[in-house]
């Protein structure tokens, strides 16, 4: 088939987005947002106001603003992501870098004997002697003023020069079983949980990183449950959420599990985090069913989501 939509004009969006029964008091307002946002990407947010998918006719008295409350709490929840994620990628990068060079030496990376012979162990040196060449930051200048042998600088530099991406791979190639044992051990897990718990977060960093959808979403790559419970870890998983219209949701599959990993992480780091609630709170703040989320009704009542000090964020 033969796409043969035509491109239509913002008035136009709006007149089709009216004529579908979608509320809206003030066109000007209408035409900005969709000027700005774009009517394909906002389109992803109309879905559950539909009582026609097919047809795209929306439920009685929904309004366009409706539909804009769910794209704003979308972005703040991307931001609120990134910010725990960026704390889990430093201390992550922060363990592997103490590790290896403790218990290897500073400039092991360099050697290809360390890692898994399918990793590109060429593309790391090429990688970090390309960044260095192009830096400007100002421990990079540093040891290019001063030393002249290696080229390249010790790991604790080097790998602050790769993506969390990178990192993750990285980690996952590393063949020494001390090193990954140790680093595993840092946060209380064996080490497949945690490289597919890292991959699983690298992948949620790029996806907020580049403003794709977070809510209602569905992730492709399971992300490991520990078949040994760490000391901290839910009492149940939950299996599906029914979210009405016969529709149910995998936790596993949704934003619950990610929101698992990360509480996992930030809860060891620091007994004291605010980021579970203010999760809580932007939820109820743009009243959205956590449901689509992959949250049980009950999911408050584990004991997971305590503080390691013993109260509770809730």
């Amino acid at each position: 088939m033969e796409y043969i939509k035509p491109a239509l004009s913002l008035i136009e969006q709006v007149s089709l987005l009216q004529d579908r029964g979608l509320i809206i008091t003030d066109q000007a307002k209408a035409m900005r947002y969709l000027e700005h946002i774009g009517y394909y990407r906002l389109s992803a947010y109309m879905i559950p106001f539909y009582q026609d998918k097919v047809a795209h006719q929306f439920k009685d008295d929904v309004s366009f603003e409706n539909v804009l409350n769910l794209y704003i709490f979308d972005r703040k929840l991307r931001l609120l992501i990134l910010e725990a994620i960026e704390r889990i990628e430093i201390s992550f990068r922060s363990n592997i870098i103490n590790i290896f060079a403790s218990e290897l030496e500073p400039y092991a990376y360099l050697k290809p004997e360390y890692f898994d012979t399918r990793y590109q162990h060429d593309w790391l040196t090429h990688k970090i002697s390309n960044e260095i060449d192009k830096s400007s930051e100002a421990f990079i200048q540093h040891y290019k003023n001063k030393y002249t042998q290696p080229k390249l600088p010790p790991i604790w530099m080097a790998l602050h020069l790769l993506t969390f991406k990178e990192i993750s791979v990285f980690h996952s190639k590393i063949t020494s079983t001390a090193v990954k044992q140790k680093i595993a051990e840092a946060y209380g897990l064996k080490e497949p949980v945690l490289e597919s718990w890292m991959r699983s977060l690298s992948d949620l960093r790029n996806l907020c990183a580049h403003h794709s959808r977070i809510w209602n979403r569905t992730f492709g790559v399971k992300a490991v449950i520990p078949k040994s419970k760490p000391k901290h870890w839910l009492s149940t998983f939950p299996v599906l959420i029914d979210i009405g219209n016969n529709q149910k949701i995998s936790p596993r599959n949704s934003l619950y599990y990610q929101v698992v990993i990360i509480w996992y992480f930030i809860s060891q780091m620091n007994s004291q985090s605010t980021w579970l609630n203010r999760l809580i709170k932007l939820c109820q703040a743009y009243q959205i069913d956590m449901k689509y989320l992959g949250f049980s009704d009950d999911w408050r009542k584990d004991e997971f989501w305590r503080r390691s000090d013993g109260s509770h964020h809730l």
